[in-house]
């Protein structure tokens, strides 16, 4: 050993020459281990003397001391920890727990079925062991002599991680159906909102009642008109409003149709309630089904690879103000503006080269925009029909057969700069001639 301090040849450790000449010549008789602390004890004898080098790792950074026969610090490796001359005591070592004998067929305590179920099927089993608590496992893993108690280990392992799998296919099939009834239940407090936005369309249909009882009374040029309340028993007297640039006739004719417009709009909300309703009970049937049910062969199935995580998709964006969503039987996107700033927004907003965009040919109406799940590919006709048809119901020709509705590509379609909004110019148009069709929403799930 090099004596010279702050030199050691490459492999070797440095060492004062005071270490060296109290350490050289000794012989170890003993070693001890304070357990469960990491503290190791060699007892040294030179000639007749017997000393002690404890070294404690930790305690204080961690230090290696040199005591003498009565148990007092002589040297110490670190300028820290204990001083020297001061006694070094020596931890009661802790008795290790008390064997327990396991029978080789029977469950091992701690490797039960619950055990292996809440533990990770991708982890090493040698580290789930600390998923035990202590008292139980300690003395298994102290006192064994044998392996005996890890003789089930296979059967619990194949058992847990058949139950994990079970629960990753479930969970698989489980997601999209919950994001649908996630979905269902939002369109339901929508239709709430719209009913109670939409008032009672009976009340509009007495307002109109009571001016036509009253019509006499009226004049051109009156902006209200206060009427006696015949569905009233007391009779109280009721205000009207009224369009004074129309005639008496002209504000009788808005009132009934603003009834008949409002009684459309309950019956299609009810509809609309009801179509969805009966999906949501029928996905409560399906999750209810599925979240006792296992994959075919199991455990076999079961035990197979996990599939792969579907990679991690983008936030899905609100729709711009004005812009209404609809979804076709094929899976395609309809987009529809529902006013001259909504198809502005559609326009700039949505539209994109690959979808279509639809609009009547001769009249005012909502810009759609067709889009396909699969990018790059023209989407079915069918779905392109339902566009023409969505198309001829938000515009003003309604009403009218053999509606001719423009299709055009988006790439094709141009806003017009400066121009009002949702004025745009297109080329390379297509065409449909498309009827009115009663049952268009009952195909269209909107959201």
């Amino acid at each position: 050993m090099d004596e010279t301090p702050g030199r050691s040849r490459r492999g070797q450790a440095p060492a004062p020459p005071e270490w060296t000449a109290a350490l050289a010549g000794a012989r170890i008789t003993a070693v001890d281990h304070a357990f469960p602390l990491r503290m190791l004890r060699f007892t040294l004898a030179r000639a007749e003397r017997t000393r002690q080098l404890i070294l404690d790792p930790v305690k204080a950074g961690g230090n290696l001391y040199l005591v003498d026969e009565e148990g007092l610090v002589e040297r110490r490796w670190r300028p820290r920890g204990h001083a020297l001359g001061e006694p070094l005591p020596w931890p009661e070592a802790a008795p290790f727990p008390p064997t327990v004998a396991i029978p080789a067929d029977a469950p091992s305590p701690g490797m039960d079925r619950e055990f292996w179920r809440r533990a990770s099927s991708l982890m090493d089993p040698s580290r789930l062991v600390t998923a035990v608590p202590d008292a139980e496992l300690l003395s298994q893993l102290y006192g064994a002599t044998r392996g005996d108690f890890l003789a089930d280990w296979s059967a619990q392992c194949r058992a847990g991680w058949n139950a994990d799998r079970i629960q990753q296919w479930r969970r698989a099939r489980l997601a999209p159906l919950e994001k649908e009834r996630t979905r269902l239940l939002r369109a339901l407090a929508r239709c709430a909102d719209d009913r109670r936005a939409l008032g009672d369309p009976e009340l509009r249909r007495r307002q109109a009642d009571l001016l036509a009882a009253h019509l006499s009374a009226v004049r051109r040029g009156m902006d209200k008109v206060e009427v006696e309340d015949l569905f009233s028993p007391s009779g109280e007297k009721v205000s009207l409003s009224l369009d004074p640039a129309k005639t008496p006739q002209e504000n009788l004719s808005a009132l009934y149709a603003r009834y008949a417009k409002a009684r459309r709009g309950l019956v299609e909300i009810e509809r609309q309630e009801r179509q969805r309703r009966e999906r949501l009970a029928a996905l409560e049937r399906e999750i209810e089904a599925l979240a006792q049910a296992v994959p075919d062969g199991e455990p076999e199935a079961a035990a197979a690879p996990a599939p792969p995580r579907p990679a991690a998709t983008a936030k899905v964006k609100p729709l711009p103000k004005g812009v209404t969503r609809f979804h076709t039987p094929d899976g395609c996107q309809l987009y529809v503006g529902r006013s001259a700033d909504g198809n502005d927004r559609l326009v700039r907003q949505i539209l994109r080269g690959h979808d279509y965009w639809f609009h009547v040919a001769d009249g005012t109406g909502s810009h759609v925009v067709l889009r396909h799940c699969a990018k790059g590919q023209e989407p079915p006709h069918a779905a392109m029909l339902e566009a023409a048809r969505l198309a001829h119901y938000n515009s003003s020709l309604r009403d009218e057969a053999a509606t001719v509705v423009v299709c055009v590509p988006g790439k094709w379609v141009r806003k017009v700069k400066g121009g009002p909004p949702g004025k745009v110019t297109y080329s390379h148009p297509r065409t449909f001639r498309v009827d009115p069709d009663p049952g268009l929403f009952a195909r269209l799930v909107p959201g």
